[in-house]
């Protein structure tokens, strides 16, 4: 097909890898975008379990969970988001705070945190992060098991 002496690809051949990369690149994309929301996913989770700790920390000291001057709020310790991505936040973090069930105590006695998806992980098929004060974990917005999305 090619005169003697002549050197480079045919159309064809540039074809063939075009093809092949591009079929590569189908695979490779979409698994490394998970690899990157599952390691947000572990990085906020370790944001939660430090923040549940930090709560346990005030609760010793001031026996309740949220601020004793302002009721219901975060004490300024806690951070309120997970990693960062590019300047955004990719989960946000909030607290409810309540008392006991059927025990008729103090409304920062017991709280719940919740790690919202936001910015690139909103649309993360493992939902809502929730963890309270006996370390209960839990999902929201989600049909996934705490199995399958808490590692």
């Amino acid at each position: 097909m090619r005169k003697s002496g002549q050197k480079g690809f045919s159309l064809l051949e540039l074809m063939i890898v075009v093809v092949i990369v591009a079929i590569l690149a189908a695979v490779a994309v979409p698994s490394y975008q998970e690899h990157i929301r599952r390691t947000r996913r572990a990085d906020c989770q370790a944001v939660l379990l430090k923040a549940a700790s930090i709560l346990e920390r005030h609760f010793n000291v001031n026996h309740r969970y949220d601020n004793p001057g302002t009721a219901g709020t975060l004490p300024t310790s806690v951070p309120t988001t997970c990693p960062v991505d590019g300047g955004v936040a990719t989960y946000t973090i909030a607290a409810t705070f309540a008392p006991p069930p059927a025990s008729g105590g103090a409304v920062g006695s017991v709280f719940q945190l919740t790690a919202t998806r936001a910015g690139t992980q909103a649309t993360d098929r493992c939902g809502d992060f929730t963890l309270d004060q006996v370390g209960r974990k839990g999902l929201e917005n989600t049909t996934l098991t705490v199995a399958e999305c808490w590692r």
